[in-house]
């Protein structure tokens, strides 16, 4: 069964508790992803902005999902 997870500080961070004894040995294979409502807007506005600009931008982003997702 797969589950979903991502990069974190350079370690597999798994999105939910799952069931496996601690030592087991799984497989880790990278999705291709899809740019996100904001990842397109920003490549849409690459063009008008200086790249540090949209860079700062989609670093605010990233920081507010991680809160959301924290519970904050």
């Amino acid at each position: 069964m797969p589950y979903r997870g991502h990069i974190e500080n350079g370690m597999v961070v798994l999105d939910e508790i799952i069931p496996l004894p601690e030592g087991t040995v799984v497989t880790v294979e990278p999705m291709e992803q899809e740019p996100s409502a904001v990842g397109r807007a920003l490549l849409d506005l690459a063009g008008l902005f200086p790249a540090e600009d949209l860079q700062e931008i989609e670093e605010a982003v990233q920081d507010c999902r991680k809160i959301d997702a924290d519970g904050w």
